[in-house]
């Protein structure tokens, strides 16, 4: 999995404010190959686009952080 964007923070979270987090799969499905270029560059740009064509994803992958203050058991899907 990739590092976050901003690891300090979500760190912070963790040691400094008692949060526990999870990560979940919420993967973009796309129809066709023109829907997944088109729908990817509208939202994320050329470059990942182009990448989605090259390498013809039909599923764009994507992981959600999830972070809970109080839950124990985290989350139950």
């Amino acid at each position: 999995m990739e590092e976050p964007l901003e690891p300090a923070y979500y760190r912070w979270l963790e040691t400094e404010r008692g949060f526990s987090s999870r990560s979940i799969r919420t993967d973009y499905r796309f129809e066709s190959l023109d829907e997944a270029d088109r729908l990817t560059r509208f939202f994320f740009g050329d470059e990942l686009a182009d990448r989605v064509r090259r390498e013809n994803w039909l599923i764009l992958p994507e992981d959600t952080g999830i972070w809970c203050l109080g839950l124990a058991t985290g989350i139950v899907a």
